[in-house]
């Protein structure tokens, strides 16, 4: 999976926890995935490296989940059921609650058709 984000603006922020006083203060990433072994690796190794995962099943918990959370990053698979992810993402950039809310998708022509929806990030 490509990722047009550097690992400086996805590390969890030294300024923010010394802000807090927690050290353990970390970024969030919603991990959208309907099969249970691809979500349970992607929410381990994302843990692993100091992230707060927290996961969604099908296209509709993501945004029940996204809006409850208000997660810093959503990863998000585009073949959800219930709802897709390319309805759910055309949903949060219509949000005003969600639209600041990055997503990369990991596929070329899956990434062509999200920027259609962000027109203004060209």
């Amino acid at each position: 999976m490509q990722s047009s984000y550097t690992s400086q603006e996805l590390s969890p922020q030294k300024g923010d926890a010394a802000r807090d006083g927690e050290s353990h203060l970390r970024r969030t990433i919603l991990v959208a995935e309907d099969d249970a072994d691809i979500r349970l690796m992607m929410s381990m190794l994302l843990e692993m490296k100091g992230y707060r995962v927290i996961e969604a099943c099908d296209g509709q918990e993501t945004l029940d989940v996204a809006e409850r959370q208000r997660p810093d990053i959503i990863l998000m698979d585009l073949q959800l059921p219930r709802l897709n992810g390319f309805a759910v993402a055309r949903f949060i950039r219509q949000s005003d609650r969600l639209r600041a809310r990055p997503g990369q998708a990991p596929q070329p022509r899956a990434r062509r058709r999200l920027q259609r929806l962000r027109p203004e990030a060209h």
